[in-house]
């Protein structure tokens, strides 16, 4: 039995929404299936010894994990099944860094949304804010997603 998603589309988005996420907590286990899953074993954040020699004392989550959490941490129930195809990533900045045992969660605001000359479809552009436990930024991006119109299809 596929997946149901709810109906959403173009219209459903309005700049200004905001949109709070739920809380991950990173953990050993995620920095350590993300290197195996990428072979980035950098020893920054695979070697205890390496990292504490560096300026953050100890071995820091992989940014494009943090990226990819913070990707994940968003309801599906907010996008529905309007999503059509995720065109992008602007600004994407890591601005400082997570460790183990931090708890991120995302607060992301509808920035833009615009119909695409095609008129089957539109563009929804979001600004992600990853915060984690101290509410301090780790994380700013603006993604950018295809969506359907309500007369649209995929």
């Amino acid at each position: 039995m596929p997946t149901e998603l709810v109906s959403r589309s173009l219209s459903d988005f309005h700049p200004g929404d905001v949109v709070r996420t739920r809380a991950r907590t990173v953990t050993e286990s995620d920095i350590v299936a993300f290197a195996g899953l990428t072979w980035d074993f950098y020893p920054l954040h695979t070697d205890d010894e390496y990292a504490r020699t560096t300026r953050f004392g100890r071995r820091i989550a992989h940014g494009p994990l943090v990226y990819s959490m913070s990707i994940g941490l968003m309801p599906i129930d907010f996008f529905g099944d309007a999503i059509i195809a995720f065109l992008g990533v602007d600004g994407l900045r890591h601005v400082a860094p997570v460790f183990v045992g931090d708890t991120i969660e995302v607060e992301a605001t509808v920035q833009e949304v615009r119909p695409s000359s095609g008129g089957s479809s539109g563009v929804v552009s979001i600004d992600y804010h990853t915060r984690n436990q101290n509410r301090d930024s780790v994380l700013t991006m603006t993604t950018l997603f295809l969506v359907r119109t309500a007369e649209g299809s995929d």
